[in-house]
C-alpha cells in the first residue's frame, strides 16, 4: 500500500510539473536535443533532456530563445562527454576524400553584440520606468499625507468644540440633522441622519436620494444618543458582507449649538431620458454630466416612456445641465433642467 501511494505521488508530481512548464523549460529541452545531434544527419538518438535549470539573471522564464540557447550548449557538452567516454572523438575521416569536414563549434542563433545592445536598452527603459513610478508614488504620497493632515485637523477641531459645549444629558429631537462623522484615523466629514426616539434610524453620505440608494448606508448597530454623540456600525454601499463593516463616532455639533436647528431631508433626484426617431446616419451618443451613453434604438412611432429600452437614461440632482450630442459627422450642445422626482423625455433631432 505504501509503495502504491509513493508511486501515485510521484506520478502526480511529474504531471503537475509538466503542466507548469515554462517557455524557458520547453526551449531548453528542444535545444538540448538539437545540440546533442548537431551536424549529425542520420542515426543520432538524443538522450532524455535533464530537468531544465533555473534561468540566469540575464535570462527569462518566459523566453523560449533563452532556454533553447542554454539547452543547445548543454546538449553539445553532453555529446562531447559521451564521445570521450566511448573513445569516439570527432576526428575527420581522411579515408573519405569526398566527404567535407564541418566544424562542430556552436554557432549562436543570435548575435552577441545585438543581444548586448538590447539588454542595455532594456536596462535604460527599466530605469526610466522606475523613476516615473517613483515620481508618481511621491505625488500620491504627498496628496494622501495632505488629506490626512486635513482630516486630523478637522477631527481635533470637532473634539475640542464638542468638549466646550454643554452636552450633558442632552437628547436629540426627532427629525433630520447634519452631524459630523469621524473615526479618529482618516475620516472626518459632514453627514445627514434621521433621528427617531433619540436613535439614528437613517444615514446618508450626501443630501440626495438616489434610485439605487447610492447615498444611503445600512445601519448594522447603534446605541442611543448620549450627550449629543453616539457610535454606529455601518456597511459600505452595495456590500452584504458584514466583515467589511466600519464604525464611526457621530457628533451632533449643530444641535448642541442650537437645539432648534434642523436639516432638510434628502432631496429626490430627477431623471432625463433621451431618444430619437432618426435611424440611418442618425444620432448615436449622448453625453450628460460627464457620462456618455449610446442610443441603441430609434422610435419612429412616437415618444417612448421614461427608462424604456433603447433610450439613454441619466439620473442627477435637480438643476440645469448642458448635454452634448454626437452623430457620425458633428457634435453639438443643448441645455436641459432636471426636476426633483420627475423624469423628463427629450427627443434628439439634428
Amino acid at each position: 500500500m505504501k509503495v502504491f501511494i509513493t508511486i501515485s505521488l510521484l506520478l502526480f508530481f511529474c504531471t503537475s510539473t509538466h503542466s507548469q512548464q515554462s517557455l524557458f523549460d520547453k526551449g531548453y529541452q528542444d535545444g538540448y536535443k538539437e545540440g546533442y545531434c548537431y551536424l549529425i544527419t542520420y542515426g543520432c538518438i538524443s538522450p532524455i533532456p535533464p530537468i531544465p535549470p533555473i534561468p540566469n539573471i540575464n535570462e527569462s522564464s518566459k523566453s523560449y530563445k533563452d532556454g533553447y540557447n542554454r539547452g543547445f550548449l548543454a546538449g553539445q557538452k553532453k555529446k562531447e562527454e559521451d564521445d570521450r567516454k566511448n573513445k569516439q572523438g570527432s576526428v575527420p575521416n581522411t579515408a573519405t576524400p569526398n566527404r567535407q569536414w564541418k566544424s562542430t563549434e556552436y554557432q549562436p542563433l543570435f548575435d552577441d553584440n545585438l543581444l548586448s545592445l538590447y539588454m542595455q536598452t532594456m536596462q535604460i527603459r527599466q530605469q526610466q520606468q522606475k523613476q516615473q513610478y517613483a515620481q508618481l508614488l511621491e505625488s500620491e504620497r504627498m496628496q494622501i499625507e495632505a488629506e490626512l493632515r486635513k482630516t486630523k485637523q478637522l477631527t481635533t477641531q470637532t473634539l475640542n468644540l464638542y468638549s466646550s459645549l454643554n452636552s450633558k444629558n442632552t437628547k436629540v429631537a426627532d427629525g433630520w440633522h447634519t452631524v459630523i462623522a469621524l473615526d479618529r484615523i482618516n475620516f472626518c466629514e459632514n453627514r445627514l441622519v434621521r433621528v427617531q426616539n433619540n436613535k439614528i434610524v437613517e444615514y446618508y453620505v450626501d443630501t440626495y436620494k438616489w434610485d439605487d440608494h447610492y447615498s444611503e448606508r445600512q445601519i448594522l448597530a447603534g446605541g442611543n444618543i448620549d450627550s449629543g454623540k453616539t457610535i454606529m456600525k455601518l456597511n459600505k454601499f452595495g456590500e452584504t458582507n458584514q466583515l467589511e463593516a466600519f464604525y464611526l463616532e457621530i457628533y451632533f455639533i449643530d444641535y448642541l449649538m442650537n437645539p432648534n436647528s434642523k436639516a432638510q431631508p434628502p432631496i429626490n433626484t430627477g431623471k432625463i431620458s433621451f431618444w430619437t426617431k432618426l435611424k440611418n446616419g442618425g444620432i448615436k451618443y449622448v453625453t450628460f454630466d460627464g457620462q456618455t451613453l449610446e442610443l441603441t434604438k430609434y422610435f419612429k412611432d412616437g415618444t417612448p416612456y421614461c427608462d424604456e429600452d433603447g433610450t439613454a437614461l441619466f439620473e442627477a440632482p435637480p438643476g440645469n445641465y448642458t448635454y452634448s450630442v454626437k452623430d457620425g459627422k458633428r457634435l453639438w450642445q443643448r441645455t436641459v433642467t432636471v426636476v426633483s422626482g420627475y423624469c423628463l423625455t427629450v427627443e434628439l433631432t439634428k
